[in-house]
C-alpha cells in the first residue's frame, strides 16, 4: 500500500466522506434547485413568457452557473477554518493528496452532479406550471441540453462579419480553479476576498492596458481572426486556459499540504 495514494483506500474516504456529507448536498440541490426556479421567475416577470425561452434564458443560466460554481468552489475548504474540523479531516485515514482529490472531486464531479439535477427539476418545475396555466413553451429533453450548449455560444465575436473564438467552458473551469485557489489560500470568507484580488488585478490590466498594450493586443488578435486564424487562435487559448487552470488547482494543493492543526 502506497503512503502517497492508494486506490482502495482513496475510494473508501470517497465514499464515506460522500456519505457522511449527504445532508449537505441534499440541501445543496434544493437550494440550487430554489435558485434556478426564482432565476426563471425573474426572466419570466421582465421580458415576458415567450422571449424568455430565447437569449434572456441561456444567458441568465449562463451567468447563474458561473456564480454557483464560483461561490461553491470558494468554500471548499471552510471547514477546515474551524480548529475541531480541521482536526477531524486531517486525521482521516489516508494521505495529503487522497483528501485533496476527494475534495476537488466533491466540487467538481458531485457539485456539477448536483447542479444537472436541479436544472432537470427546474425544467420539469416549468412544464408543469405552463401546462397548469395553458401556456404554450417548449417542452423536451432538448430545452435541459440546450442551457448546456449556451457555453459552446461564442464568447468573443470581432466585428459583425468577422469570425470568433469560443473559450466558455475553459473560463468556467479557469474561475473555478481561482476560487477553489482562494478557498485553500483563505478558507474563511475566501470570496470575498478572491473576487477582491480579481477585480484588483483586472483594473491594474485595465490602467496598464491603457497605455497602448491592450489596443496593440486587440488589433493583433483581430488580425489573427479575420486571417482566417481563429480555430488557431482558439485552441491556443484554451490550451493557455488550461495550463492555468491546472497550476491553479497544484498551488491549491501545496498550500492545502501546508495546514496545521494548531
Amino acid at each position: 500500500m502506497s503512503d502517497v495514494f492508494d486506490v482502495r483506500r482513496f475510494l473508501r474516504l470517497f465514499a464515506g466522506t460522500l456519505f457522511q456529507s449527504r445532508k449537505r448536498w441534499l440541501a445543496t440541490l434544493a437550494s440550487t434547485y430554489f435558485g434556478l426556479v426564482c432565476m426563471a421567475i425573474a426572466i419570466y416577470g421582465v421580458v415576458g413568457i415567450s422571449k424568455a425561452e430565447s437569449d434572456s434564458m441561456y444567458i441568465g443560466f449562463v451567468i447563474f452557473t458561473v456564480v454557483y460554481f464560483s461561490a461553491a468552489a470558494s468554500s471548499a475548504f471552510a471547514h477546515l477554518s474551524k480548529r475541531g474540523s480541521r482536526i477531524s479531516f486531517l486525521m482521516l485515514p489516508a494521505s495529503n493528496l487522497e483528501k485533496y482529490i476527494v475534495r476537488l472531486l466533491h466540487f467538481t464531479i458531485v457539485l456539477g452532479t448536483v447542479f444537472v439535477i436541479a436544472v432537470v427539476l427546474m425544467e420539469l418545475t416549468r412544464w408543469f406550471v405552463a401546462y397548469s396555466f395553458d401556456y404554450r413553451v417548449s417542452h423536451n429533453f432538448n430545452d435541459v441540453l440546450s442551457y448546456f450548449k449556451s457555453f459552446t455560444a461564442d464568447t468573443f465575436v470581432f466585428g459583425k462579419d468577422y469570425m470568433s473564438i469560443n473559450v466558455s467552458f475553459a473560463l468556467l473551469f479557469w474561475l473555478h480553479s481561482l476560487f477553489f485557489l482562494g478557498s485553500a489560500l483563505w478558507r474563511k470568507f475566501a470570496a470575498s476576498k478572491t473576487a477582491t484580488a480579481i477585480i484588483a488585478v483586472v483594473l491594474a490590466l485595465i490602467i496598464a492596458g491603457n497605455s497602448g498594450g491592450s489596443a496593440f493586443l486587440s488589433g493583433w488578435i483581430k488580425e489573427m481572426v479575420v486571417g482566417g486564424n481563429a480555430c488557431t487562435l482558439q485552441i491556443a487559448a484554451n490550451i493557455l486556459l488550461a495550463v492555468w487552470i491546472l497550476a491553479n488547482y497544484a498551488m491549491a494543493y501545496v498550500k492545502f499540504t501546508r495546514i496545521q492543526i494548531k
